[in-house]
């Protein structure tokens, strides 16, 4: 008997609350109450897309700029960013994955977020997928400079940007498929050569093997108070890579551009799902964004190096 959509609706909503409330639980089996949940204590970085406070008085409203959260127990595996403008609008996402050893159960799903922050209460809305599901809802967030969580338990706490950096490079390096081991070719059987005494040559020097200079870190793209275009300035060694992360909504129209000042260099633009925009631009691009998330773009330097600059404008 097939299901109605009604029916599946409810059904993968009940998956998803019940992998909410496993990840609720402590390791002796009694729940815990998050509520309205607190955050814990916790070492304080020192670098951040906006720095983070070392005072001890909670910001209750943040000020524009990049956040990024996180959160590991025993059945919740969750990381987020998110992008506050000047007028507090918010925008962000959410990737997790649940895992229930005992009952052989596991899932993941992903949110896009796009909402008001009011103080530290951002009301949204959320597209969630899920198994091949979509679905959307409009929720009430806590969003603060320690933590974010939700009414349904889920609690998360502030980490340095680069902390969630490095664990989407590392998942992007794990998942690229090991190249495939091929089998020696056979040499040519040739006719036995009387032996006769030559000299041993002299050895061949060892050719010199190039080193490529290592990618410099990443960086995080703000805008000015009031302004959607920035210009970035950059300067490259032979063979090197700059990649920039921008936070942006679906329907917004982008145009980067860049002007080589001294070298050639080129740029690719992809979503941080995977989704390849478009690679080795010489110019520009201008384009409607078809997925709300963090874009990355990544400038490329030629043999001789590059000296450039970089403008990005989005509306």
């Amino acid at each position: 008997m097939s299901l109605s959509f009604l029916h599946r609706s409810r059904v993968i909503y009940g998956a998803l609350a019940l992998a909410i409330a496993l990840s609720s639980c402590d390791g002796g089996g009694e729940e815990k109450d998050l509520a309205t949940p607190t955050a814990p204590d916790m070492p304080v970085s020192q670098t951040q897309g906006e720095p983070l406070r070392t005072d001890t008085t909670d910001q209750t409203t943040l000020d524009a700029g990049s956040y990024c959260y996180r959160t590991e127990t025993k059945t919740l595996q969750a990381i987020a960013e998110f992008l506050v403008e000047p007028n507090n609008s918010v925008t962000g996402t959410l990737e997790a994955t649940v895992t229930d050893e005992a009952n052989s159960y596991y899932t993941s799903y992903d949110q896009q977020f796009a909402g008001v922050l009011d103080g530290d209460t951002f009301n949204t809305s959320i597209t969630t997928n899920i198994e091949d599901d979509v679905q959307k809802s409009t929720e009430t967030w806590t969003l603060n400079d320690k933590q974010l969580s939700s009414d349904s338990a889920i609690f998360l706490k502030r980490v340095d940007c680069e902390e969630i950096i490095a664990i989407k490079a590392n998942r992007k390096a794990v998942s690229q498929p090991s190249p495939k081991a091929t089998a020696p070719t056979p040499k040519p059987s040739t006719a036995p050569v009387p032996s006769q005494p030559t000299s041993t040559p002299p050895a061949a020097p060892k050719p010199k093997v190039a080193q490529t200079p290592p990618q410099k870190s990443p960086a995080i793209v703000q805008f000015s108070s009031g302004s959607t275009t920035t210009v970035l300035q950059g300067q490259l060694g032979a063979k090197q890579q700059q990649v920039y992360l921008l936070n942006a909504t679906e329907g917004q129209d982008m145009r980067i551009e860049i002007t080589n000042k001294s070298g050639a260099a080129n740029f690719d633009v992809e979503v941080d799902n995977g989704e390849v925009i478009e690679e080795q631009l010489a110019e520009y691009i201008d384009f409607t964004l078809p997925f709300s998330g963090q874009y990355i773009i990544t400038v490329n330097a030629g043999n001789a190096g590059a000296n450039y600059d970089l403008a990005i404008n989005i509306q």
